[in-house]
């Protein structure tokens, strides 16, 4: 129903979003004489919050093509390795030399809240040049046919433990803001897993799941956290590296 309501509201906005388009460009309009006083340029700049808070945003691309690793430029591909009705499992494919050997690979769960994962496109590329990543990339439930059901609490959980059997018992994870519940809750079902909290502050959070069996998860800015750290969704996880990982061999 909620889907239906937001619908219905995005569609009785569109003409007034198109006549506040229009109103903007008048307004902003250098042949105007009122672009040039501060009612006009007040109209102007209300006209365009209005017309971007209705605007329907699409969905931005990561567009990492590349990353450096040591000295040498590699190039990266997109890809989907696996996929469900809500997600789509993308992994970051780089073309590295095979002398290397294996770099950790880490899972990121983004969020499922409103937010596109090119929200993280920043840790991706700061993981890129030490790591086999991955990101879940979930799809806008307005796109996914009702004969797909639905997707509750149950289901994320659910799809996180596949996503982890499916990578392997050697995958870190990082889950930022919303998913820490879900990854939390997918670590307390399975038997390999125990959990270490690290501090009683009860807001953002940094607390680490370590595995008996998989090397280390980590939570970040999540709503049950017992952290230390307070930072933005979009920079917390800036801050962690794959030293951190290590934490759990």
């Amino acid at each position: 129903m909620f889907y239906q309501l937001y619908e219905l509201n995005h569609a009785a906005m569109a003409p007034f979003r198109a006549a506040a388009d229009i109103m903007r460009f008048a307004y902003a309009n250098p042949l105007n004489p009122f672009a040039h006083t501060p009612f006009g340029r007040t109209m102007a700049a209300s006209l365009e919050m209005f017309e971007r808070t209705t605007r329907r945003y699409g969905k931005p691309e990561f567009g990492l093509k590349q990353t450096t690793i040591g000295d040498q430029t590699v190039s990266v591909r997109e890809e989907i390795i696996w996929s469900r009705p809500f997600c789509n499992l993308l992994h970051f494919a780089r073309n590295v030399p095979p002398a290397r050997g294996n770099d950790p690979r880490i899972l990121i769960v983004a969020p499922m809240s409103g937010h596109y994962a090119t929200l993280l496109r920043g840790t991706v590329e700061a993981l890129l040049p030490s790591a086999d990543v991955y990101i879940t990339d979930w799809i806008d439930a307005r796109m996914v046919p009702m004969t797909e059901g639905t997707f509750d609490f149950d289901d994320y959980v659910d799809y996180v433990i596949e996503m982890l059997h499916f990578l392997g018992h050697d995958t870190h994870v990082i889950a930022v803001c919303q998913p820490s519940v879900p990854v939390l809750a997918a670590a307390a079902v399975m038997p390999v897993w125990y959990v270490v909290f690290t501090a009683h502050t009860i807001v953002h959070a940094f607390f680490m799941v370590r595995p008996m069996v998989w090397p280390a998860a980590v939570l970040l800015a999540g709503t049950v956290a017992f952290g230390v750290y307070r930072s933005s969704v979009a920079n917390a996880p800036r801050s962690v590296c794959t030293e951190d990982m290590k934490l759990g061999g």
